[in-house]
């Protein structure tokens, strides 16, 4: 989408005449509009970094949360059983670390690091290269 460089009017970038004011558009008019169509794909592509490149940092911390509660789960479960000789305590320390790994997910799915960057898909089965649902790369923003 580009201006007319005459009614200002939002236009599409390959058409050669303007729907609002009829101004056939000339050879200058056309390289002014394929200029402002270069200027505003350059800044949407630097915005859509910009957006990737938090969203991979929350993607990254979700997964780090991820792993050390299931490192901890293995870590306390365990000693509890095996220190108490009961598996009440075992049971404590089990329910205690879900509730953990539930609130992980919730909040993965709250600032959208547990979804697809591009489909906005739930990824839970999912931590590979491409989107499952999209078939979409997800180290890119593209």
């Amino acid at each position: 989408m580009v201006h007319c460089p005459d009614c200002q009017m939002m236009i599409g970038d390959s058409l050669t005449k303007c729907p609002g004011c009829y101004k056939v558009f000339t050879m200058s008019d056309l390289g002014i509009m394929e200029k402002e169509r270069k200027e505003n794909e350059k800044q949407l592509d630097e915005e859509r970094r910009a957006s990737f490149e938090k969203y991979m940092k929350k993607r990254r911390l979700f997964v780090i949360l991820l792993l050390a509660e299931l490192v901890v789960l293995n870590v306390t479960i365990w000693p509890a059983i095996a220190m108490t000789k009961s598996t009440t305590a075992g049971m404590v320390t089990l329910v205690i670390n879900i509730v953990v790994i539930i609130a992980i997910f919730v909040w993965g799915i709250k600032t959208g690091a547990a979804l697809c960057y591009h489909c906005g898909a739930l990824l839970f089965r999912n931590f590979g290269k491409y989107c499952a649902y999209c078939g979409k790369d997800m180290r890119s923003y593209r």
